[in-house]
């Protein structure tokens, strides 16, 4: 979904996703809800350009050997852990935090321009929480011997 930020577009986000897992599909098939919760997160141009966000829950491992259409596999990442809610204004942060931490480390193999945020717990659980800030690992140009 787009717009100029994703708390607005949490619900409407996760709606769709549990009625997939619910049987809503092409094969008509249930499967359990899983964690974490990760939303992609393509920044806008400027601060007030729509962003783009993608939600998505893992396949649980039962249909792994044959996940659903639209379904890809993670690259390896770089993450920073954090606690409470994940208002905009934190994941912000947060991206910034982490980027900042790589930059510093000299991470050069890091692509800065999209981030997910993963959160680990359900809206009712009040303390004790778990996030994360995914940055990916760019890959690596193949080796001509590969």
């Amino acid at each position: 979904m787009q717009g100029p930020e994703r708390d607005s577009l949490v619900s409407p986000m996760f709606r769709k996703l549990f009625n997939y897992i619910s049987g809503k599909n092409e094969l008509n098939l249930r499967m359990d809800m899983t964690t974490p919760v990760a939303t992609y997160i393509e920044p806008g141009a400027g601060p007030t350009c729509a962003s783009t966000f993608t939600m998505s829950f893992f396949v649980p491992e039962e249909h792994q050997s044959s996940p659903p259409n639209g379904v890809c596999r993670s690259n390896n990442t770089f993450h920073r852990r954090f606690g409470g809610y994940a208002p905009d204004e934190a994941v912000a942060k947060e991206a910034k935090e982490l980027a900042e931490l790589l930059q510093a480390a000299g991470e050069t193999d890091v692509d800065f321009t999209h981030y997910y945020v993963v959160g680990y717990d359900p809206p009712f659980k009040p303390i004790n929480r778990r996030n994360e800030i995914w940055f990916i690992k760019k890959s690596k140009p193949a080796s001509p011997s590969e």
